[in-house]
């Protein structure tokens, strides 16, 4: 599941990726998510990616910068739980809205890190209320 050829690496730490790079959004995001999540795994076939797959149970997550999140950006997730079977999907994103699209629930990254990755484990497809 996981390539041989290239890997992957997330600093531990959130400010160490700040320090090494200059800032880019996109990895700085999916650096937070790697730290609060502690997954390490990803997927990749030819253009297609998963971001993170996490074993146990399987579920693929994706991280994407942006406040929106199109049909189009959920076709690696959706090829993913195809072929591997899994059940469930998470996408986090920078919006402020919580949604299911079909087994992909879209999560606001400031949901995802307040409640970890246990709690997007088991909701079992509903989507939990906001807290504010």
């Amino acid at each position: 599941m996981e390539s041989r050829k290239l890997k992957k690496v997330y600093p531990y730490n959130v400010s160490l990726a700040l320090a090494v790079n200059a800032i880019e959004f996109a990895y700085l995001a999916e650096t937070v998510v790697a730290s609060a999540a502690d997954v390490s795994n990803y997927w990749r076939m030819g253009v297609a990616e998963v971001d993170f797959v996490v074993r146990e149970p399987m579920i693929p997550i994706e991280v994407k910068s942006g406040a929106r999140v199109r049909d189009d950006d959920l076709k690696s997730i959706k090829g993913f739980m195809e072929r591997f079977g899994a059940q469930k999907g998470i996408v986090v994103y920078w919006g402020d809205k919580e949604e299911i699209r079909g087994r992909v629930h879209l999560l606001p990254i400031l949901d995802f890190l307040a409640r970890g990755l246990s709690d997007s484990r088991h909701n079992n497809g509903r989507a939990g209320r906001r807290r504010r």
